[in-house]
């Protein structure tokens, strides 16, 4: 996960709270209102990630696990190239063309 200054971001805070269960958890976090926070940005933030996670449960299973292992995991290309034993640029153009199908299943969102 990405911290910016020490500081998880909402989309990072959100994922941590996915994977060990916690999402009544960030979403009491969430319905906590400070005159310091943009409760547009933080709904829109909310709707983006839920877009994403819909986007990423349209992947098969051997996309999605490309994806986890790069992005989530933070596998380098060349370790997850060896594990399924193919060179590092034909990974490469997996991920691309992963990523491009995310975009397309993304577009409507912007």
């Amino acid at each position: 996960m990405l911290k910016r200054n020490g500081v998880y971001g909402l989309a990072e805070v959100y994922v941590r709270c996915c994977k060990k269960g916690y999402t009544r958890s960030f979403s009491s976090m969430c319905s906590i209102v400070d005159e310091g926070f943009d409760v547009d940005k933080i709904v829109q933030t909310q709707m983006m990630i839920e877009a994403v996670r819909e986007a990423l449960s349209k992947l098969n299973d051997e996309e999605r696990e490309i994806i986890d292992r790069l992005y989530f995991n933070d596998e380098t290309i060349r370790s997850v190239a060896e594990t399924k034993k193919i060179s590092h640029p034909a990974l490469i153009k997996r991920r691309n063309k992963i990523l491009d199908k995310l975009r397309e299943l993304l577009k409507d969102f912007r």
